[in-house]
């Protein structure tokens, strides 16, 4: 048997170093600075790590440290005092660094393109349900509704930022934009209004925008309510109502179109009905206007088809079409004009051979008329 003797030695010392300890808040906003002190100082080493143990790497010797927090996350903070020694003292405090995080619709940052006029909404959705959030949304003035709350709405009559301010509880704070574009407008090339002359179909717009979409209210007197030029007959004046279409943006307007029917400007100065004797020639309508051009049809009967004053010679009875023209106003109507033709006297054949005294009264036998 051998004998093996060990000899063991161990040094006792008097560790006179204090408890390491620090105070540091449980969360911090993602971006902001803390400054971190040791509370019982004494220690002959002081120094400051930040990780998990194994993976901690030294940040800063002495009294205190300076943080700052780039990203959300826990974040392990170890004092050591005379790391190493028999003497050593630790403390660890995990500070979570707290992001203010959220859904927007529209993304921040994303170019929006809206109609004129139109509304552009944004929606926010807090993903910390249970860290409320505060809402200041800056309007330039064309907020429609929302402020203070996470869905808003603006009404677009001009490119815009939209900008929206968030703050939680810690005073943490973030701030989202929402750049807004307007859509070019809308160009249809449709006049505002048109004036015309009674039941004259006239064509309007002849140089519309054919990529547009085009539907008037009301229809009547239009020939397609669908299209930008249609042909309007009309017996008295109307307004129509507009709307224009983009297919391709899907933005619309509406406008306001009058249709405006003109007067004829003029008496005719025609008789509807006139009276001729069978076979002779008579002027009618003495009070035509001569500033009128007339078009009479038929031409049968008639001296002159463009006077508003022909002589007229009939055995029958007859209805013209007069087409009247005023050239003031651009105009014309037509009225008919009947002509009727009295009856002929009977032809009554006398006794040319009966004597007749001077001054002396004598009966004659008529025959009978038939």
């Amino acid at each position: 048997l051998s004998v093996v003797r060990r000899d063991f030695q161990y040094n006792v010392v008097n560790c006179m170093v204090p408890q390491a300890t620090f105070e540091a808040p449980e969360e911090v906003c993602v971006g902001s600075n803390l400054t971190l002190k040791q509370s019982t100082p004494g220690a002959k080493s002081v120094e400051w790590y930040l990780g998990e143990p194994g993976a901690e790497n030294l940040i800063a010797k002495g009294d205190s440290v300076n943080l700052t927090f780039p990203s959300a996350g826990k974040n392990r903070i170890t004092l050591y005092y005379e790391k190493g020694t028999a003497c050593q003292s630790t403390f660890s405090v995990v500070i979570d660094a707290v992001a203010i995080d959220v859904i927007s619709l529209p993304l921040a940052g994303q170019n929006s393109v809206v109609c004129r006029g139109a509304n552009f909404e944004v929606n926010i959705q807090n993903k910390e349900a249970n860290r409320s959030l505060t809402y200041d949304w800056q309007t330039n003035g064309n907020l429609v509704s929302g402020q203070g709350s996470s869905l808003a709405t603006f009404k677009m009559d001009a490119p815009t930022l939209v900008t929206l301010n968030l703050s939680n509880v810690l005073g943490c704070k973030s701030t989202l934009i929402f750049p807004v574009a307007i859509h070019p407008s809308i160009q249809s090339n449709i006049n505002s209004g048109v004036q015309l002359c009674r039941d004259v179909p006239t064509v309007t717009n002849a140089n519309f925008n054919k990529d547009l979409s085009y539907s008037w209210l009301p229809q009547n007197g239009l020939s397609n309510p669908s299209i930008g030029n249609p042909v309007i007959t009309l017996n008295s004046s109307q307004i129509y109502s507009v709307k224009i279409t983009n297919p391709e943006t899907k933005c619309d307007t509406t406008i306001s179109f009058s249709a405006i029917v003109k007067p004829f400007g003029a008496d005719p100065g025609i008789d509807t009905l006139s009276t001729v004797c069978y076979n002779v020639g008579k002027q009618i309508n003495p009070k035509f206007n001569n500033s009128l051009i007339y078009s009479w049809s038929p031409a049968k009967g008639l001296s002159e088809t463009n006077k508003g004053n022909p002589s007229v010679m009939l055995k029958e009875s007859m209805s013209y079409s007069v087409k009247i023209q005023n050239p003031a106003s651009g105009c014309d109507t037509t009225i008919t004009v009947r002509v009727e033709v009295s009856p002929m006297l009977p032809v009554v054949e006398l006794d040319t051979t009966l004597d007749f005294c001077p001054g002396i009264p004598k009966k004659v036998n008529l025959p009978e008329s038939s």
